[in-house]
């Protein structure tokens, strides 16, 4: 090994500081901060003076909307402090870790310099300006908004999903001194930043190495690289090299080599740690980073991790926290997401729209859980002279903060932006991104939507041009455009249908990508509800301020529940508010497994990231609450569901008559965990008492080392099963007949047919053709054509469909109001010349059928007792297995009193307004002297074919005839 030596009586004249004794000084805790809404502090010279006396304490690390609830645009901060003066051959640098937006920095009065951009780190050389005594510190920050300042506003800088009017969707506009001030004493030649790449082919390890050299002479040092385990701390491998510095400072690469590296993976994180000593006459300085040996990529239809192809299991998270918005309360927080992550079973965690906190890289690094990071730049900002300098900027320096570390696999230029300059320069700034950091894939945009087939999707460590990776990509693609449903096919792929999932949304889930090359399902998740009850009391017990914006949108929508679930009679069902929605979120956890049954049995899926970590932007889309409490059921349903070896069942109808036919199929999807070879297969129809089908097969699993490589999905059962049983509910279970722990299951519910009713009315049908007449008929209800004339009697019971015309329409309403009774089972044909509203009601609160369709957010529909329900689970919420085909994606609303609302629905949650929302599925209405009852319950379509549509189908024929 070379040995670098100094002349003896040189080395002995000069006093070595060891690294310890660089000591470190926070400036966290208690500043001051006042508002300058008409931005004449530097004008009338702040910096020069202590605060104003209109400065309010405040704590740093912390937002300003703690301090001033809603402001936007320029605030002061100060800080006095003391501070003992350098030593020799030591300098004294102030670093913020963060500060949004734009900060401008004084210490004594003198101008430090200023820094644009709201995540990454800065600093400044203080040593000359500081005190032996008290010290000021003084910090002009401009928060944007939408009023122009300093030339800016907030559309026109990255700012993630932050919005300057908070709602629903959005975080409201949080800045300021976000993360840790302080005071860092550093040798005059020391190790400004150490980039480590590993090498898992060979065992390389480059440490890229930034030197400083403040004396303003020639240095000769030398630096040492040292290699450890991270777990014991034993030595691996070392380096040393001479280097002479001049006064500008240098960089280079020191180089070293492991011996059959210990790769990093997800089930094995393993750390080495690679420490760069500088050794020279002005003093040492150490640096040190971990690292591991790992190898992500992207190659012939899959991610590999290591050459091993791997199912991307991921979920995202745009790092919103309650109170704080930027910054958790409980930094315990930020360790509890990513462990409760890791225990179900993901494997990536996507931070969109803005960066982790560097403590959560950390751990990344430790559980073994890839990161993919975007910054502030990749979503919903808008172009400007400044966009390119700024676009640049803010990925330049989440790159260069956050480059070393291993988990973190894949950065992300873009999120959901559509053709135009943004995306375009996104498309060119490969080189920028290669010019900081050759070693990591790079996401051009998910969800793909400009239309650009022709250009790829990402890029392999080392590429400079982007890949055609997923779906219809290839160079030569003619353009999607940005408004056609074919940029769908592009691969990276977003979609939210609506819950409950359709047997049609299903098989769409099922063949995405079928034709094409292998997809990215890059977004995806149906939610639940928030719980605004709950979020207010933690919130309170917390020490938030009851102006904070964010309290008082989770109040609002508190007291709209309470409001209604009173008004409803709800309180007769549900013990509290709270109970309700405790059951909606663990129907949620029952929802997200149906949906990871589709996407595991998708052969054409690489990869899948689930919408989303948490209740994020006040939004109901979470696997956790917005304080990282887990929801009821979501555990198991996502263990079961991310098994790297499960079971994908499905059977259809799910609620069918007996004598009936059941469409059975299961499907094996298999991240290469199961041998290569025969496997007894067998599947089982079990109801009460009885078994319908015992069946086994041999399913073959090719070797994944062959070419071609075989999918990631088997197919193994297809088959229609006679339903000739009691009623009840059936289990459809699939396992291997041995060594293989894995079942598979799906419920069906057996219903036998309804007896025909007694009728004590005469039935009349309006709609355009005879479906809802000849349905009616099945189930054993004569109907005529109901034609005005001849109705209008206190025996007439009126059943309106599709298409009746809005002459008949009034017919209806003047038989009803003359006695008759009648139920709109298409309220569409209330539509008259507004898109949403029902005019031809004859009502003064005319309501709204409205699209109340739950997408990644949760919506919950109750079944009160009524005779509409009789016989049929009630006086709970509507479930979304029993009832599945029957829920349906629009709503009543704004229908106001004087109506009974028999099934209500409400949303806790949904974005794009103030968070709630409430309406009705049925509604029963006393009209003159007749019943009026409007429904958007699916019920003509699966008549004769679901129990439950026929059920209360025959149920309001009775209700209505009731006269009572």
């Amino acid at each position: 090994m070379f040995r670098f030596q100094l002349p003896v009586l040189l080395w002995a004249a000069t006093v070595v500081f060891p690294a310890s004794a660089f000591p470190s000084t926070t400036l966290n805790g208690e500043w001051k901060i006042a508002t300058d809404p008409q931005n004449r502090g530097k004008v009338e010279k702040w910096f020069e003076r202590a605060a104003i006396p209109e400065a309010k304490p405040c704590h740093v690390p912390g937002i300003l909307e703690q301090s001033f609830p809603g402001y936007d645009g320029v605030v002061w901060y100060w800080k006095e402090f003391v501070v003992a003066p350098a030593q020799r051959n030591e300098r004294v640098l102030l670093k913020f870790s963060a500060a949004d937006y734009l900060a401008e920095v004084w210490l004594n009065g003198v101008r430090l310099g200023s820094h644009e951009g709201g995540e990454t780190p800065f600093q400044f050389d203080v040593t000359k300006q500081l005190s032996p005594g008290s010290n000021r510190l003084a910090v002009r920050l401009l928060n944007p908004g939408k009023e122009r300042v300093d030339g800016m506003t907030l559309d026109e800088t990255p700012h993630g999903i932050k919005d300057a009017a908070m709602r629903v969707g959005n975080f409201w506009n949080p800045a300021g001194l976000w993360q840790a001030v302080e005071l860092i004493n550093v040798p005059a030649v020391r190790v400004d930043d150490v980039f480590v790449s590993s090498h898992l082919n060979d065992g390389g390890v480059v440490a890229h190495v930034s030197i400083v050299n403040a004396t303003g002479t020639l240095i000769r040092a030398r630096l040492r690289l040292t290699v450890t385990e991270d777990r014991e701390g034993s030595f691996v491998t070392e380096t040393v090299q001479p280097v002479s510095i001049p006064s500008s400072g240098t960089s280079l690469d020191l180089k070293a080599r492991v011996e059959k590296p210990h790769p990093w993976s997800t089930q094995d994180p393993y750390l080495y740690r690679v420490a760069v000593n500088l050794e020279a006459l002005a003093g040492t300085h150490h640096r040190e980073v971990r690292t591991g040996f790992r190898e992500f990529t992207f190659r012939d239809g899959y991610f590999r991790l290591n050459g091993k192809r791997i199912f991307l299991r991921g979920t995202h998270s745009v790092g919103h926290f309650p109170i704080g918005q930027h910054v958790p309360h409980d930094p315990e927080l930020l360790r509890r997401e990513l462990i409760y992550v890791k225990t179900m079973g993901f494997n990536m965690v996507r931070w969109l729209g803005r960066t982790m906190f560097p403590s959560q890289l950390d751990l990344c690094d430790e559980l073994g859980l890839m990161v993919y990071q975007e910054s502030y730049a990749s979503w919903r900002w808008t172009d400007s002279p400044a966009m390119k300098e700024r676009f640049d900027s803010a990925v330049r320096e989440m790159i260069l903060r956050d480059r070393s570390h291993v988990s973190l696999v894949a950065w992300g230029l873009l999120n959901e932006t559509r053709d135009g300059p943004i995306f375009q320069h996104a498309a060119g700034m490969l080189p920028l991104v290669r010019s900081v950091d050759p070693t990591r894939m790079v996401i051009l945009s998910s969800g793909r939507w400009d239309g650009h087939p022709s250009i790829g999707s990402l890029a392999n460590p080392g590429d400079r041009d982007w890949m055609h990776a997923f779906g219809l990509e290839a160079p030569n693609a003619p353009s999607l455009g940005s408004t056609s449903a074919a940029w769908r096919k592009s691969g990276d792929h977003h979609t939210y249908p609506p819950r409950p999932w359709s047997p049609e949304t299903t098989e769409t889930i099922r063949t995405l990508g079928a034709g094409t090359k292998n997809i990215f399902l890059s977004e995806y998740g149906n939610g639940s509800q928030i719980d605004p009850i709950d979020i207010t009391k933690a919130m309170e017990q917390n020490g938030a301020r009851t102006d904070f914006d964010d309290y008082l949108l989770y109040k609002a929508m508190r007291d709209k529940l309470v409001d209604d679930w009173r008004r409803w009679g709800l309180d007769m069902i549900f013990a509290s508010p709270s109970d309700m929605i405790t059951e909606g979120q663990r129907m949620q956890s029952e929802q997200r497994l149906i949906a990871l049954n589709a996407i595991r049995s998708n052969p054409k899926l690489a990869g899948y990231s689930l919408t989303g970590l948490s209740d994020q932007a006040i939004e109901g889309e979470g696997l956790m609450t917005i304080f990282r409490d887990l929801k009821p059921g979501i555990v198991d349903a996502m263990t079961d569901g991310f098994a790297p070896l499960r079971w994908c069942v499905f059977a259809e109808p799910a609620h069918l008559y007996r004598g009936g036919t059941l469409h059975v199929e299961a499907v094996l999807a298999n991240e290469d965990r199961l041998s290569p070879g025969d496997h007894t297969v067998r599947l089982r129809v079990v109801g009460p008492g009885v078994v319908l089908l015992d069946k086994t097969a041999v399913l073959k699993i090719p070797d994944p080392k062959s070419t071609p490589e075989p999918p990631m999905v088997f197919p193994a059962f297809l088959e229609d099963v006679h339903i000739e049983g009691p009623i009840g509910r059936y289990e459809v279970a699939v396992s291997f007949d041995r060594g293989v722990p894995t079942l598979g299951r799906q419920t069906v519910i057996v219903g036998d047919r309804p007896a025909p009713p007694k009728m004590n009315t005469r039935v009349l049908v309006a709609e355009a053709g005879d479906t809802l007449t000849r349905a009616l008929g099945e189930l054993g209800i004569t109907a005529d054509r109901f034609r005005g004339e001849d109705a209008g009697g206190k025996h007439d019971t009126i059943m309106v469909g599709a298409g009746a015309s809005k002459d008949i329409v009034q017919k209806v309403f003047d038989a009803v109001t003359r006695g008759s009774a009648a139920v709109f089972l298409d309220p569409s044909v209330l539509l008259a010349n507004e898109k949403e509203v029902l005019n031809l009601m004859p009502v003064a609160n005319k309501p709204r059928l409205v699209d109340s369709g739950p997408r990644f957010w949760g919506r919950d529909d109750i079944v009160k007792p009524h005779a509409i329900f009789e016989g049929l689970p009630s006086s709970k919420l509507m479930d979304l297995f029993y009832y599945r085909d029957l829920i349906p994606y629009k709503s009543f609303t704004e229908f106001g009193g004087g109506v009974e609302n028999v099934v209500p629905a409400f949303s806790v949650g949904r974005p794009h307004g103030a968070g709630y929302w409430a309406g009705s599925n049925l509604l029963a209405y006393r009209l003159g002297e007749g019943k009026l009852v409007l429904s958007t319950l699916n019920l003509i379509d699966n008549l004769g074919k679901h129990p439950a549509a026929d059920r209360i189908t025959i149920n309001l024929v009775k209700f209505l005839g009731d006269r009572q």
